[in-house]
């Protein structure tokens, strides 16, 4: 599939080269080939940018469960009294929004990142209110998240 289509695309950019260079009008020639050949670069890397971003974000993207676990196998080998960890959570979502009330309308007070740690203070169906510090500006901050991106640490 691919080998085909970049031999559809080369056939095509060696047609419209030999169509401008048919044209025997210096002076055409160059307007055609300032004006036709960015059009083609633009329109190829409009093409591949996309399909090229994918699979380099794809690659390049932490395994958030791999991530979870060396966290979770770190914690475990710091503490050793696990009853200590019943009230801490780890955030399991790439960014976990905190909204000031336990609703997806109420406005966001922050945002949380995969594998960042946060205490829980209460559990009201699917939301929870939980800590954490704002290491930029030293802060202690509190918020709703919903429930099912914190994992508890075993």
């Amino acid at each position: 599939m691919n080998a085909e289509l970049s031999r559809n695309l080369e056939e095509a950019v060696a047609a419209i080269v030999s169509a401008i260079q048919a044209v025997r009008i210096p002076a055409l020639e160059k307007i055609l080939t300032w004006l036709i050949f960015p059009m083609i670069v633009g329109l190829l890397l409009s093409i591949v940018n996309p399909i090229a971003d994918f699979y380099v974000k794809e690659h390049l993207a932490p395994n958030k469960k791999e991530i979870e676990k060396q966290i979770k196998k770190h914690v475990a080998r710091s503490i050793r009294n696990t009853e200590q960890l019943s009230s801490f959570r780890l955030v399991s979502a790439s960014v976990l929004n905190v909204r000031s009330r336990p609703s997806n309308e109420a406005s966001i007070l922050g945002r949380l990142q995969l594998a960042q740690v946060v205490v829980l203070f209460k559990r009201d169906k699917d939301w929870s209110i939980v800590a954490w510090s704002d290491d930029e500006n030293g802060l202690q901050l509190q918020g709703w998240v919903f429930s099912r991106y914190l994992e508890k640490f075993r």
